[in-house]
């Protein structure tokens, strides 16, 4: 019975239980937190419009463009942070540089196409919906999915405009007219920095970050419980100057492992090994210097 209530008396114990909510607390909310729920908001997103417009039989001018352009613009339930950009080479170019997760271009004879779908040679108007899947292949999964839903409203309004016309001149369609007009635009979807195979669908640099944090805590309390019992809890700068040295030897062998290991036996496909490295190291050494600085201050 007196080990029994020396054992739970100990400040450690309490101390400890405390530590495990705490870290079960930081790890749920870092492995989970940001993906329970996610909700797109205010995604980059490039605009190129090039439709030079038409003129109706009315003698009045439609610009299918324009009129895109500001549906889109002025719908504040898209998720979207829209950037208006003059060509296509500039949009790509911008997507290379990390700027945008996805650009939609609507070509320069947008107009002309959608009133031939009137004419006995129909052409289905054609958008161009460009991915930029490297920047971040979930984010970019998601923009790809809104897009789709918004060429599906804007699909649905090209039909309205070819059908009120037909309605105004009573006219009647070919079954190859009708048939184009059940589905009138044309998708053109392409992928740039793609992301390749083996790679956990772009993921593996956040799956490298988990397992150096993890693989940093615990050295850091390892060589933290030894250090207070070679010093007797106290610090000084020889201490302090030999876990800095051990945070850096473990640094380099857990980033080497990492890398190592998945590259040769998972076949993770690493495209800059040596820069992957570098980075990894720097991120376990700043874990390791973060983790140990609390360690001592507590």
């Amino acid at each position: 019975m007196c080990v029994f209530k020396s054992f739970f008396s100990q400040k450690r114990f309490w101390g400890s239980l405390l530590g495990i909510v705490i870290v079960v607390i930081i790890f749920s909310i870092a492995f989970i937190g940001s993906i329970v729920n996610p909700t797109p908001k205010d995604l980059p997103v490039a605009l190129v419009v090039n439709d030079k417009g038409a003129e109706l039989p009315n003698k009045t001018n439609l610009n299918a463009g324009e009129q895109s352009k500001e549906a889109l613009l002025d719908n504040k339930d898209i998720p979207f942070k829209w950037s208006v950009i003059d060509t296509r080479e500039d949009a790509i170019s911008a997507m290379n540089e990390k700027k945008y997760y996805a650009t939609i271009v609507i070509p320069k004879n947008m107009s002309q196409q959608i009133l031939s779908l009137q004419s006995p040679s129909p052409q289905k108007p054609e958008v161009e919906v460009i991915i930029n899947q490297g920047m971040h292949y979930t984010a970019a999964n998601t923009t790809k999915q809104v897009i789709d839903q918004l060429l599906s409203k804007i699909n649905g309004q090209i039909q309205d405009t070819v059908f009120t016309q037909l309605e105004t001149n009573k006219a009647t369609i070919t079954p190859s007219q009708a048939k184009i007009l059940s589905s009138p635009l044309l998708v053109k979807n392409e992928t740039v920095n793609e992301v390749g195979d083996h790679t956990a669908n772009g993921n593996a640099p956040v799956l490298f970050t988990q397992i150096i944090w993890i693989a940093v805590i615990i050295s850091s309390v390892i060589h933290f419980v030894i250090m207070k019992k070679i010093v007797n809890g106290r610090i000084s700068i020889q201490s302090v100057l030999a876990q800095i040295v051990a945070g850096l030897l473990f640094a380099t062998a857990i980033a080497s492992t990492v890398l190592l290991f998945t590259d040769n036996v998972l076949n993770v496909n690493i495209s800059e090994f040596q820069t992957t490295f570098l980075f990894l190291l720097f991120t376990a050494f700043m874990f390791y210097l973060l983790q140990n600085a609390i360690l001592n201050w507590l």
